[in-house]
């Protein structure tokens, strides 16, 4: 099976890797760094579907012999009380042309962080300046600071790639997360 993942990053590919090892499926798997100046580097709500399908589409067009296109990207769901960091994966099956998106429940980063990391405060006041700075800057719904650069800034100890599972006491498993959704894609 050959898959193209719209990405640079190395942690999905080796979570993405690593799921269809343990489903004993045999993979090929290209990266593709998707540059593109109408998506925000921090996704905000529903517009996620909206750019998970456009890298996809901006990849089709120059890729043919394979079987699948993955994306997927980290987003915030921002809410009255809270905001809840999710997880969106669209998948292309080029056999069909077929999309298919699903989205992670996701986990709350709600008051309750605050007992822990008392700078998050700034943390989402600094969130909410940079939407209102480059929110126009993107044909997307979002913000030119990501949240993970924003709790690197205010607490260096915690490590970029896996910041949500620092904030939430363990509660979050990256690699859970992938494979809830991969799961639904792959064998619905």
């Amino acid at each position: 099976m050959k898959i193209i993942l719209c990405s640079n990053n190395n942690i999905k590919k080796d979570i993405i890797t690593k799921w269809f090892k343990e489903k004993n499926i045999e993979i090929e798997l290209n990266k593709v760094d998707i540059e593109n100046d109408s998506i925000p580097p921090q996704p905000i709500g529903d517009d996620i579907k909206l750019i998970c399908l456009k890298k996809i589409n901006d990849v089709k067009v120059n890729y043919k012999d394979f079987d699948y296109i993955i994306s997927t990207e980290n987003f915030l769901d921002i809410l009255e009380d809270k905001i809840k960091y999710k997880l969106c994966m669209c998948v292309y099956k080029y056999d069909s042309n077929e999309y298919l998106t699903k989205i992670s429940e996701g986990i709350d980063l709600d008051l309750n962080i605050l007992d822990n990391f008392s700078n998050f405060i700034l943390i989402i006041k600094d969130l909410k300046n940079s939407y209102i700075n480059s929110k126009n800057k993107y044909m997307f719904c979002g913000c030119e600071k990501k949240l993970c650069d924003l709790v690197n800034k205010y607490y260096p100890e915690i490590p970029r790639n896996n910041f949500i599972k620092s904030l939430t006491d363990n509660k979050y498993d990256k690699f859970h997360q992938f494979s809830k959704l991969l799961d639904e894609l792959f064998f619905i």
